[in-house]
Parts: structure tokens; sequence; C-alpha cells
């Protein structure tokens, strides 16, 4: 008898293990793929947000896809300012889902930033007392246990967008 409840024990254990160790692997994919994106957005700027389809980010509407360009040192010089004065911008860098992955596409590469992603939302909005723009960041993740049980990672994130 006490070698049965030992072995339910030992089993129910395990699964919950096993349970926890599928969410913790959730939450990592959400975060990886959060603190990347976050990175690069912090530096982009309002006017420049667009649809990878390049239709101009209105206020508060959901989009599942970003492109937008930053502020870099295109000609290699060390200065993100031209000889001629004027500020040096990236190619564009777009942010999407492609089957369960975020992806992160610039200049024709793309890098997988997580996995397992179920949904994306970006909701630009303007705070009208402080006068800044706001970037949400939704990133939905989705991992199944051993035991065939869903575990969901939901993270959200608001970044302050360049003037």
């Amino acid at each position: 008898v006490i070698g049965g409840y030992l072995a339910y024990f030992l089993v129910i254990g395990a699964s919950a293990w096993r349970a926890g160790d599928t969410e913790i692997q959730a939450n990592q994919e959400s975060r990886k793929g959060m603190m990347s994106m976050a990175k690069e957005l912090r530096q982009a700027q309002d006017g420049n947000l667009r649809t990878t389809a390049g239709a101009l980010y209105a206020d508060n509407t959901v989009y599942n896809n970003i492109k937008f360009i930053v502020i870099s040192d295109t000609d290699g010089d060390g200065d993100t300012v031209s000889t001629i004065g004027a500020l040096e911008w990236s190619t564009p860098i777009s942010y999407y889902i492609s089957g369960t992955q975020l992806i992160r596409s610039q200049d024709g590469a793309t890098t997988v930033l997580a996995n397992n992603v179920v949904d994306l939302q970006f909701i630009k909005a303007v705070d009208t007392t402080l006068g800044i723009s706001v970037l949400n960041v939704t990133l939905q993740t989705r991992k199944t246990s051993v035991e065939g049980r869903q575990v969901q990672s939901t993270l959200t994130c608001s970044i302050k967008i360049r003037n």
C-alpha cells in the first residue's frame, strides 16, 4: 500500500514538474521576443511607424506587424550625421509572425526572435496629458506540455516613441 502511494506521488510530482517546465519555456520565449523588439522600438520615431505593407500607423488601431527605421551610422564613419548634416537612417526593420515564429526582417535577412508565438499586437496611442506617443506591444506564446496541457504566456510592454 505504501509503495502504491509513493508511486502515485512520484507520478503526480513528475507531472507537476513537467507542467512547470512548460510554463517556464513559454515565459522565456515571450520575454526573449519582447526584449529584442523593445530594444529597437525605443529608437523608432512616431512618424516612421508603418505596417509591413507601408501604411502609416493610425492612433488606437491594432496592428499585427510593424515596419520602422532608426537613426543609424549607415556610412560607417562613426557618426549618425552625414557630411551634409542630415541624419542617417537605417534600412526598414520589420516585426511580424510567420507560422508560430516572431520574425525580425531587415535587408532581406530574417531572424527568429521567438517560437510558439500565437499573437502579436501593436497599438500606438497618444497621451495628451504628457504630449507623447506610446507604442503598446503585446506578445503571446503558447506551449503544450507532454501531457497535452497548453500553457500560455502574455507580455505587454509600453514604449515611449521619439518625436
